[in-house]
């Protein structure tokens, strides 16, 4: 799949999750509407991004529910797609549209991306040797990332960093939507579980990481 047909994929299973609180697992069968998607935006002159926001928009707001793949194309497309866009141009006249303002479930992914960063970073620098060094970035880490990392979530109950009000948040969305801990998984497995198989726990025994615990 093209880099352009994985965005247009990946944004689809985030806005599933920020209309519905539901995941939809990538599936190869579904890489021909993101091809005809693609194609069909490219010919109307189309972001085929906002077309997407566009139809979830309109089939939350009157029919409760939200479009599949194949119907993200279709005669209706242009029409949305213009009320959309003045609708957003009279809320925001630059004309940038600040997705991460709009959606917090693209806000959330981001976060956990840039951890993903770091913790890859991290391990290619072998700094992970170190304890108080991991111990610090760990509490650098988004909540998201803590929360849901089932490496981190061994940590969680080992180093025992404060719970404050972004973890608390970060709990409550986590609640609502059950949805973005799957879509936060599929991050981290892309991110860092995949060909790379990083695994943070395994550098540290029980008793080091409490240790250092003990001493913060």
């Amino acid at each position: 799949m093209s880099e352009e047909l994985e965005r247009i994929a990946k944004f689809y299973r985030l806005l599933l999750v920020e209309y519905t609180g539901f995941y939809r697992a990538p599936k190869d069968g579904d890489n021909v509407f993101w091809k005809k998607l693609s194609e069909y935006c490219a010919k109307e002159d189309l972001d085929p991004l906002l077309l997407m926001v566009a139809h979830f928009d309109f089939h939350k707001k009157y029919y409760n529910s939200y479009p599949y793949p194949n119907q993200l194309y279709n005669v209706h497309s242009p029409q949305r797609y213009q009320n959309f866009v003045e609708g957003l141009l009279k809320k925001y006249p630059g004309g940038e549209v600040p997705y991460r303002v709009l959606f917090k479930t693209l806000s959330i992914v981001h976060e956990v991306e840039n951890d993903c960063y770091r913790i890859r970073a991290i391990a290619k620098e072998t700094l992970l040797s170190r304890k108080d060094a991991a111990i610090s970035i760990y509490k650098e880490l988004s909540p998201y990332t803590r929360l849901v990392d089932p490496h981190l979530v061994d940590w969680l109950k080992l180093v025992k960093p404060t719970i404050n009000k972004d973890c608390i948040e970060a709990q409550k969305m986590l609640y609502k939507s059950r949805g973005l801990k799957s879509l936060i998984l599929e991050v981290l497995n892309r991110e860092l579980y995949g060909s790379r198989k990083i695994s943070i726990r395994s550098r540290f025994s029980e008793q080091d990481i409490g240790s250092v615990s003990q001493r913060d």
